[in-house]
């Protein structure tokens, strides 16, 4: 976007400088521009006067270093061959003696730390919210926010009701919406209004997990941020993407499926220990094992057979994805969310209610589905010189409940153990290990030139803790920096949005402040106690590696089954 014309002067004026945006030509604008020296008046308008403002740049001479460093070893020999016998062998001598140790080091450390685990406080900001459910289910949760004139935007249409056979070709519909022409505007047009009117656009298919269960709710997402004044444009716009992009032009859908393709094989190729990660937590967690068949590799192998659809029956995927578009024409069960100024939750109610009544009210009959579970062990093939080994079990699995003082035990792992073990010892780039509320706890290695050894340094791993001699200040020092991410405070906007989405995941008010609680109590001996989850998550868990033909061949007895999407 470029400002065209006579722009300072006029924005000086107006204060409006959308009156003077063009998205058109962009770089062309931005050379002309350049060229009458537009950039260097508005620079002389808005910064030169400014007091604080400071441009540094400094040029290297190349070898200057060289020079200087030549320069200081000519004086150093100087003032050496000036120095007497007795005076070179006094400076030899104090190099050599032993250095007396300041015990006051850590009493002089001590004083410097402002704040302790006793005195970190338990509080967390709140918000209000308003919760009401009308006609056909639908559910309106609005949270007040400390902004004027602003919100965020979204809604939430359920899809608990698409067969598992539709459920690929609601990815993919996902994946098109803005990238076709409407009946309305073509794919140029619509590029321009969604920055306009739809900022921070966001639309996915996602999962909420009801807390304290392994249930979750589908639904398909589409939220953006909006000033009052320009709501409604926002949602006729959404409704426009929605339910009016067309999937006729099948030139246009074969290039962009065959674009999807192709993201999808460098998503599993470069991301493919995230995939299998993913594939690993769903063997005990339903909400994982939806999000692995929608993004993983049974959606790259969809993606080939759609691909070559698109040459046999393109008209059979047009009407795929007119199936899945129509079934999300549906009110039923919906939830509108607002998070923003209180003094426009009127003006957007009347904007989604309006949004909704276009929408048809069809009963939604939740549907069960029955993904194939992983192996045990598994190895996936891709084109990588390097590995990626993990461990992955849920929290059955290692018969441990989850408690926030698991984020300071990971970490001290990570430090203590995993990092001298692996990094250290074996080569590692870097282990990583995690706990995931709803899903469990997962080791790993990023770009690992090794695989037996890494399983073997895991094997060991409630070894170490059952060993070890941590005393409470050094786990104090964990519970402080995992503290520090648990009270960071959220945006206006974004911390509305979390309660709202906290209150449809049926999550305790106080949640955080039990977390806070459970953080604050780690000592010794409960890390000590985790020795026995560890054993359990190395006895129980799932493990894999990702990695090249030779290597997982090397090591084939290793795996239950053996991946190759690609045919390595």
């Amino acid at each position: 976007s470029l400002i065209t014309g006579d722009f300072v002067p006029a924005i000086a004026e107006t204060g409006n400088i959308f009156d003077y945006l063009d998205y058109v030509d962009t770089l062309q604008k931005m050379d002309s521009l350049n060229q009458a020296g537009e950039y260097k008046r508005a620079i002389t308008w808005w910064l030169s006067s400014d007091a604080v403002t400071v441009l540094a740049t400094t040029y290297p001479e190349p070898g200057l270093r060289e020079e200087l460093d030549a320069a200081e070893a000519e004086r150093l020999a100087e003032v050496k061959a000036a120095m007497s016998e007795e005076e070179l062998q006094a400076v030899i001598s104090a190099t050599n003696s032993e250095k007396i140790k300041d015990t006051d080091t850590d009493a002089y450390l001590s004083q410097l730390q402002a704040v302790t685990v006793a005195s970190l406080p338990e509080e967390t900001r709140t918000y209000s919210l308003t919760d009401e459910t009308g006609k056909d289910g639908v559910r309106t949760i609005s949270a007040a926010a400390e902004v004027d004139d602003i919100g965020r935007v979204m809604f939430l249409l359920p899809a608990e009701g698409l067969s598992q056979e539709d459920l690929h070709w609601y990815a993919l519909y996902v994946s098109l919406l803005g990238q076709l022409d409407t009946s309305v505007h073509t794919q140029e047009e619509l590029a321009t209004l969604i920055t306009r009117y739809l900022y921070a656009w966001d639309l996915r298919f996602n999962m909420f997990d009801t807390y304290g269960t392994k249930d979750y709710q589908p639904y398909l997402r589409a939220g953006w941020v909006s000033l009052g004044e320009e709501l409604q444009e926002g949602y006729d716009l959404a409704y426009e993407l929605l339910y009016e992009t067309s999937f006729a032009d099948t030139d246009a859908l074969s290039c962009l499926i065959s674009r999807e393709l192709s993201a999808q094989k460098s998503a599993v190729t470069y991301g493919a220990y995230t995939v299998m990660l993913y594939r690993m937590l769903g063997a005990s967690s339903p909400m994982y094992a939806y999000y692995d068949h929608m993004t993983g590799l049974s959606y790259y192998d969809f993606l080939v057979s759609v691909n070559s659809m698109m040459e046999s029956d393109p008209a059979a995927v047009t009407a795929a994805l007119e199936r899945i578009q129509q079934y999300f024409f549906n009110r039923t069960d919906a939830i509108c969310v607002f998070a923003g100024d209180p003094e426009i939750f009127d003006e957007n109610k009347a904007c989604a209610d309006a949004f909704l009544q276009k929408l048809d009210a069809r009963p939604v009959e939740s549907v069960t589905y029955a993904f194939d579970a992983p192996a045990m062990s598994e190895a996936l093939i891709v084109d990588s010189a390097v590995q990626y080994n993990a461990i992955v079990g849920d929290f059955d699995d290692m018969d441990l409940p989850y408690t926030a003082d698991l984020e300071a035990v990971s970490a001290l792992i990570m430090d203590k153990y995993l990092i001298p073990q692996l990094r250290e010892t074996y080569g590692v780039y870097s282990p990583m290990h995690s706990f995931l509320e709803n899903g469990g706890a997962y080791l790993l290695t990023y770009s690992d030139p090794n695989i037996r050894e890494t399983f073997e340094v895991y094997k060991a791993l409630p070894g170490f803790l059952s060993e070890q001699a941590i005393d409470q200040s050094v786990l104090d020092g964990y519970i402080l920096s995992a503290y520090s991410d648990l009270a960071r405070p959220e945006g206006e906007l974004s911390g509305a949005v979390s309660a709202i989405i906290s209150r449809i995941c049926l999550e305790p008010e106080n949640l955080k402040i039990q977390h806070m609680e459970e953080l604050k109590s780690l000592t010794p001996d409960k890390l000590a106690s985790y020795a026995a989850a560890y054993d359990n998550l190395a006895e129980n868990g799932h493990i894999f590696t990702v990695g090249g033909t030779a290597a997982v061949q090397n090591n084939a007895d290793l795996y239950d089954q053996i991946l190759d999407p690609f045919a390595s």
